[in-house]
């Protein structure tokens, strides 16, 4: 992977669309809700630590780049 900041961060934020994506699509389905009934299901304390999860999760590729 190339060493820019720019190619890193486009990494992730592409890794989490494919993540999101994903649980967008399945998670829903495996627990037979709508989007409205998943996204309402959300505790507020765990959805936010979970929001900051992805947070961390977008930016992991910039993070853990080594000189």
């Amino acid at each position: 992977m190339p060493a820019t900041g720019y190619t890193r961060l486009a990494v992730g934020q592409l890794a989490l669309l494919f993540m999101l994506l994903a649980e967008l699509t399945v998670v829903p389905r495996i627990r037979w809700l709508d989007m409205a009934g998943y996204l309402a299901s959300r505790d507020p304390i765990s959805g936010a630590a979970y929001l900051l999860m992805l947070g961390v999760f977008a930016l992991m590729p910039v993070l853990v780049h080594r000189r």
